[in-house]
């Protein structure tokens, strides 16, 4: 069973999200970016990694 995930990505002041399959599928993107099983997870995960940058 594939399991969709959520890729959360900072442009600006916007938050994009992306529903994927696989990470894989987004790898052109060259900013920092956040995953997660919802896109609360993804954002959150992505606000962990812009702070420690």
């Amino acid at each position: 069973m594939v399991v969709d995930m959520w890729v959360a990505v900072e442009f600006g002041d916007v938050t994009v999200l992306f529903n994927v399959e696989d990470e894989a599928n987004v790898s052109w993107l060259k900013k920092v970016h956040g995953t997660g099983y919802t896109r609360e997870e993804a954002v959150e995960d992505l606000k962990g990694r812009s702070s420690s940058e």
